[in-house]
């Protein structure tokens, strides 16, 4: 068996396959299981439309700041996200990620962005909705 693995259990079947994993171990060394509550991260077209948003803003402001998307993305989330601290050799310091939000966690924090962009640069932002119209 793989070093790590990960199973998501949605029925018997699964937790079986679980079991039988668990029964195949090499038990000459010691093993971490860890069971815990699926939460679902954050979803591709969430972090696509993050993007098109930080892109969209960057291209809004760079003649006035030449900043870049990629600095509207770290700028976003030092504003909107509470920081998620990280220590090395003693040394404590904050780290902003979108990573590792929930679904529910990334749709709060894109509402914010979002009444930001509206309310303090007059912008109109897209939403899916407006994506999915222009797929069409």
């Amino acid at each position: 068996m793989a070093n790590k693995t990960t199973f998501v259990l949605k029925d018997a079947w699964q937790r079986d396959a679980v079991r039988d994993a668990i029964g195949r171990l090499d038990l000459s060394r010691p093993w971490t299981v860890e069971i815990r509550p699926y939460v679902r991260r954050r979803t591709l077209s969430q972090n696509n439309l993050m993007w098109k948003w930080c892109d969209e803003i960057a291209g809004y402001v760079e003649a006035h700041t030449g900043q870049d998307k990629d600095d509207i993305h770290e700028w976003l989330k030092r504003k909107f996200l509470s920081p998620h601290w990280v220590e090395i050799g003693g040394e404590a310091f904050p780290r902003y990620t979108t990573t590792k939000l929930t679904t529910q966690e990334m749709t709060d924090y894109m509402d914010k962005i979002h009444a930001w962009a509206t309310q303090e640069l007059g912008m109109v932002l897209p939403l899916p909705v407006d994506l999915q119209e222009d797929a069409a």
